[in-house]
């Protein structure tokens, strides 16, 4: 045991439930006389001489409450002069705080693993550790303090200094600027301003505090940030002033280098497409000099594949490890040794790197843009401090934002055009129903039919679903969908009353029940019936079942899928129209269809992903 960790007397732990054991142990491998005891009224069974008391305490609610201030009241009173301590079992500031108010020697938290730090706290709770004097204290912090400190009289005149780089610029060590004034050191126009500056301060006793000045030096700026305040010796009489110099030229440097990154992205945001993102992307990594060599890949929209579409100045950048990137969507950095580590990132927190292995500086990163690619950052050897990483995350996180307003953009336009496109497709549909209905109003009038009437109103009934369906259209970009069990017999013999034309037949050949909106369901089979009818020249009509859909076919002329359910097939007039009609709503229903020659030589329509159930 090493002699200075015995303490003069017995250390005396009080622990109601075993929770300080851990630390017993600790002390005991490196004290003497160490003793437990339950409660803080049993030390008096503790023989003399007692060094110190150590009470456990913890604030918590329930079970786990041991009130450590009762038990240092107690210690007290059973020993008046011996030194009580207590240690918290929890972690919160506030209870070190509450502890010391309530008049507590000192507070230990320190874990039983950091046994030498542990059994030195103990020490200095027993008095036989000796604090370090206050002069050599002092003497270290002039010495060896960064920073520039210094301490004036009432005139303004170096009384004492640390030693710094700014002393140590002007040719001088720390002993031989005390006594010196600022008039000595700096040019005539900088000392009057310091001067100046001080008497006020000394006159009014208000601090200057981090007042930020900006400079040039060697053709470069300098940022310092300085503090000033007032002096007293122990009277409280103004002795002069204590002043605190630091270069903060670096924190300038990468607030505006985060500045102006946070400006030149605006120009991510007025790109339009995929391409003029990475290219922008690229640029501006130009721009901010703590960016070194930049790359950007996307995947292809069209076949998926990951393509350069913009870079600076080629490097070796390794094409695996944008692959990689893109693959897993976790960041790689490249190490100084050239390999590729994966590290994982929580909320761009990148300023304290923590890297696998051996690795011990970082050259390289590539990162990924959320589901549209991969940024590259590389320097090509030189190592990337922790900023120069922090504010590529962020050119990152600024693309991968633009490329999603990118994306959403194209996607609302294509559904604008879609829906403008539906609407007049539609319109036209509606024209002609209404004609329709008009047509047999006059006739109904002049025949005096009754049974017109009922035509003129299931025209309008169609017209007014047909209708409904557009507004929810317009309205959500979706159709509602009320879903019920519907039988396909039921609903296709309904609109083949409607639809069909005397010289045609309509064979059902397999019946099922599908999931769908009645509504919407019966719009579909009575355009695709009239589209038949007046433009295939077909005789008949079969509707069938597939394992997961229906399928409706026809013997007349093949109709030629390219350019099928687009809304410039219209040619054909009223027929095209319902076609693309057709596949609007069944795509809003999340239906595919699918185009292909039929057994009978006509045109087979093919709906899938429908949800049916067959009928054995």
């Amino acid at each position: 045991m090493p002699p200075d960790s015995e303490a003069p007397g017995t250390v005396v732990l009080v622990d109601p439930d075993g929770r300080l054991e851990p630390i017993a142990d600790a002390l005991t491998a490196a004290i003497d006389d160490v003793r437990t005891v339950g409660r803080a009224d049993a030390i008096e069974s503790v023989a003399e001489p007692i060094a110190c008391v150590l009470v456990a305490h913890d604030p918590r609610d329930g079970e786990e409450r041991i009130d450590g201030i009762e038990a240092m009241a107690t210690a007290r009173d059973r020993l008046e002069d011996v030194p009580v301590g207590v240690y918290a079992l929890d972690q919160r500031r506030e209870t070190v705080t509450d502890l010391c108010e309530a008049g507590a020697d000192t507070v230990v938290r320190v874990p039983p693993e950091r046994q030498s730090l542990l059994v030195d706290r103990i020490r200095h709770l027993a008095g036989v550790a000796e604090n370090e004097p206050l002069g050599t204290q002092f003497q270290s912090f002039l010495d060896h303090y960064p920073n520039q400190v210094y301490f004036k009289d009432r005139n303004s005149r170096f009384v004492n200094a640390t030693q710094n780089e700014s002393v140590e610029s002007s040719g001088l060590d720390r002993q031989q600027v005390i006594g010196l004034t600022d008039y000595d050191i700096y040019e005539r126009s900088l000392a009057d301003k310091l001067f100046e500056e001080e008497q006020r301060l000394l006159e009014t006793e208000e601090p200057i505090k981090e007042k930020i000045e900006h400079f040039t030096e060697g053709g470069e700026d300098r940022w310092i940030s300085t503090t000033k305040v007032p002096r007293y010796d122990e009277d409280g009489q103004l002795l002069g002033l204590v002043g605190n110099v630091r270069d903060i030229t670096s924190i300038k440097q990468q607030e505006r280098a985060m500045a102006t990154l946070h400006d030149v992205s605006r120009r991510l945001v007025r790109a339009e497409s995929r391409q003029e993102v990475g290219e922008a992307a690229v640029e501006i990594a130009t721009e901010i000099e703590q960016l070194p060599k930049a790359r950007i890949d996307l995947f292809d929209p069209e076949d998926g594949g990951l393509r350069t579409v913009a870079e600076t100045d080629s490097v070796d950048w390794n094409e695996q490890s944008f692959r990689h990137t893109a693959a897993t969507r976790t960041p790689r950095y490249r190490a100084d040794a050239g390999e590729f580590v994966s590290v994982e990132v929580d909320e761009h927190e990148h300023r304290e790197l923590e890297l696998p292995g051996d690795i011990d500086a970082v050259c390289g990163l590539r990162l990924p843009v959320g589901e549209h690619g991969v940024l590259g950052v590389d320097s090509g050897g030189e190592t990337l401090d922790p900023f120069t990483v922090e504010l590529a995350h962020v050119l990152a996180s600024n693309v991968e934002a633009a490329l999603d307003r990118a994306q959403q953009e194209r996607r609302l336009t294509a559904q604008s055009e879609r829906l403008e496109e539906f609407a007049a497709l539609s319109s036209h549909e509606l024209r002609n129903r209404l004609q329709i209905a008009l047509g047999t109003a006059e006739r109904a009038r002049a025949e005096d039919d009754l049974g017109a009437i009922e035509e003129v109103i299931e025209t309008l009934s169609r017209m007014n679903r047909l209708v409904s369906q557009l507004l929810t259209l317009a309205r959500t970009g979706s159709v509602t969908r009320s879903t019920e069990s519907i039988a396909l017999s039921g609903i296709a013999e309904r609109a083949w009353d409607v639809a069909g034309r005397g010289g045609m037949s309509l064979a059902i050949e397999d019946d099922a029940v599908v999931t769908a909106d009645r509504d919407a369901l019966l719009e579909v089979f009575e355009m695709l019936f009239r589209a038949i009818v007046d433009a295939t020249g077909s005789r008949h009509v079969r509707v069938g079942t597939l394992p997961d859909g229906f399928c409706i076919e026809d013997d007349g002329s093949a109709v030629d899928p390219a350019d099928l359910f687009e809304p410039t097939h219209s040619d054909g007039g009223p027929a095209g129209d319902s076609i693309y009609l057709v596949s609007a709503i069944a795509d809003a229903h999340g239906w595919d269809i699918e185009v292909e020659p039929s057994d009978g030589g006509g045109t087979r329509f093919a709906f899938r992903g429908v949800d049916i159930a067959h009928v054995e």
